[in-house]
């Protein structure tokens, strides 16, 4: 199961890299939800983007995993878009953004 919501992370992040910088910035207010299904349960898949301080824009795409009491796991995938160019994030660099 956690390798298909890994997929689905990727899929989405690769989705997102065709969009224009217009369309990424519109993520800062207007976040990307969908529901995502796997063998018959739903997680909510999530997308925003933030401004770096190098004018950079970060998208973030996450899916959270609820667990039975409460708590939950985050998966995460993102990329760096500047001047046309998308570098995706390490898991370090994902971090800072959670």
């Amino acid at each position: 199961m956690i390798d298909l919501i890994k997929e689905e992370l990727v899929r989405v992040r690769e989705e997102l890299k065709s969009k224009t910088e217009t369309e990424l910035e519109a993520l800062k207010t207007d976040m990307l939800t969908e529901e995502y299904v796997v063998f018959g349960k739903k997680f909510p898949l999530i997308a925003w983007c933030e401004e770096d301080p190098d004018s950079s824009l970060v998208v973030i795409i996450e899916i959270r995993k609820k667990h039975l009491l409460g708590s939950f796991t985050s998966y995460q995938q993102g990329f760096r878009y500047k001047n046309g160019e998308c570098v995706n994030l390490s898991e370090e660099q994902l971090w800072e953004y959670d």
